[in-house]
């Protein structure tokens, strides 16, 4: 019952797919921005193919219509038979961006899925594998291949935690594939983000017309291949999507930009002043702008200045090479000051330097001046002597202080000698009043027993 459940599900995609087709439904391929289209001769993704994680580590994706953002299916193009589809995982941080944000615990294993359609009416191929993002030398998250020599503070390298199902799949006509990954993180935590990129290179596939002793040339006159026989395969069209893969585990970190080395190198009349700048922590730089700026040592005067970007990104624990180029015959051989200045919305980095950028030869703006002729020098006149120095005055501190304190023991005697005087003055008044008054009472007393008397004789 299963299988007969599947078989109807899978007719019914195609007769969806099949309608697409006929209605020519105009749906770009949009995976955060990484749908891209390539040729034979060019396996670097173009200007609308970037896509990279904003400041918190999470990717950021160009803006695209509510169909595509609802079903999920991505396209290259209306031309183009081969569409993918992500199916979400229960992981996934936000089920509306277009790529995988996934959120991770460490020694856990997550099985990625990703339906692959094939609309046209001749069999494809499509190669699948796996990178570890990089910033490279545009100053543009690069996430579709493996850089020349990963940068020594990544931890994991994506393509070791990334397990490919199969490299290289055969689609029939109006066929569907499931396609899957195997992602393993480490035992040990990391705080930050991984990023990386699921690449699916699809090369359309026909027949060769053309064989030996036949006529080479097609119906428009063009040749064709010569020396194939009738029913190999030829690569008509080659094409890619690369979806991006990040993985959040533990804190967020905060990015750190270091500028690691600086070269210079004359390139016939012009002068290039490379810079390797690092990013050593697991988070995205977005929105950067870099500014240098060329400073005479001798005048101070800017004579250079130059401002790239301001929608650059710096992909997490990735160095890249940033080159700005002179005419040599702007400089002469003085000292200069070059300064890089990096900035994005939330981030500053100043990078200061002195360099000689022209070497050799006389310097015809600072030539050596005349030598000056000697001349006798004037006698010295005589050494006036210097003041003794007689150290600090401390018998005179010493006598102002003696005198003070007698001043001052003499006036408190005379105070209290004063002070006693009064005091004894001021007793004898009081014993005198006492006295007095005592004489008036008893001379009261005496009148008043004398006249008592007196009425009693009566």
């Amino acid at each position: 019952m299963s299988n007969f459940r599947r078989f109807i599900r899978n007719c019914i995609m195609i007769l969806g797919i099949l309608i697409l087709v006929v209605v020519n439904t105009d749906t770009m391929a949009l995976q955060g921005g990484f749908s891209t289209e390539y040729d034979e001769s060019d396996n670097d993704i173009d200007d609308n193919g970037d896509d990279n994680g904003d400041d918190n580590g999470d990717g950021e994706g160009h803006e695209e219509d509510d169909e595509n953002q609802s079903d999920g299916l991505l396209e290259l193009d209306d031309d183009v038979p081969f569409a993918i589809r992500l199916v979400i995982p229960e992981n996934q941080i936000d089920d509306y961006d277009t790529f995988f944000n996934l959120e991770t615990e460490p020694g856990e294993e997550y099985t990625l899925m990703v339906e692959m359609f094939n609309s046209g009416s001749y069999p494809i191929q499509v190669n699948i594998d796996v990178a570890t993002a990089f910033t490279n030398d545009n100053v543009a998250v690069d996430y579709s291949s493996t850089q020349p020599q990963p940068d020594d503070t990544l931890l994991h390298l994506m393509e070791d935690i990334v397990e490919v199902e199969r490299p290289m799949v055969e689609m029939e006509p109006f066929s569907i594939i499931t396609f899957y990954f195997n992602v393993e993180m480490p035992d040990d935590l990391f705080n930050g983000v991984l990023a990386g990129g699921l690449n699916f290179q699809m090369l359309e596939l026909e027949e060769s017309s053309g064989a030996n002793g036949e006529d080479d040339n097609d119906e428009n006159g063009n040749e064709n291949e010569v020396g194939v026989s009738p029913g190999d395969p030829l690569v008509r069209n080659l094409y890619a999507y690369t979806v991006a893969l990040l993985l959040h585990q533990g804190e967020e970190v905060l990015p750190e930009v270091i500028l690691r080395s600086k070269t210079i190198t004359p390139m016939g009349p012009q002068i290039e002043i490379r810079s390797n700048f690092q990013n050593t922590e697991m988070a995205f730089v977005n929105d950067v702008s870099i500014r240098s700026l060329i400073i005479d040592s001798h005048t101070n005067e800017i004579v250079h200045d130059n401002t790239s970007g301001g929608d650059l990104k710096i992909a997490p624990n990735s160095n890249f090479y940033y080159s700005i180029f002179i005419n040599e015959g702007d400089f002469t051989t003085r000292e200069y000051i070059v300064n890089h200045y990096i900035e994005s919305d939330n981030w500053y980095w100043q990078f200061s330097e002195r360099v000689i950028l022209v070497e050799g030869g006389e310097d015809e703006e600072d030539p050596e001046p005349d030598p000056v002729p000697e001349v006798a020098p004037e006698p010295e006149p005589d050494p006036v002597p210097e003041p003794l120095d007689y150290g600090f005055p401390w018998i005179v501190l010493i006598i102002v202080l003696a005198f003070v304190l007698g001043a001052a023991v003499i006036f408190l005697i005379v105070y209290l000698r004063t002070k006693s005087v009064k005091d004894a003055q001021l007793e004898a008044i009081q014993r005198q009043l006492i006295i007095k008054l005592m004489e008036e009472t008893f001379d009261i007393t005496s009148e008043d027993s004398k006249d008592g008397n007196d009425d009693k004789i009566l």
